[in-house]
């Protein structure tokens, strides 16, 4: 992931996810959705 200008890029770090329901969708607009919880983490550090 960049910035709008491309540079400084970074990570983000999704672990331990818990589907509510275990679905998850795809809209039209290619964003993605899920019921549940998650760890999420930022440059390899997890909170």
């Amino acid at each position: 992931m960049n910035f709008n200008n491309g540079t400084s890029g970074h990570t983000h770090e999704f672990q331990n996810i818990i589907g509510k329901n275990n679905k998850a969708g795809l809209s039209k607009d290619q964003r993605v959705s899920f019921d549940g919880k998650m760890d999420v983490g930022t440059n390899g550090i997890v909170s």
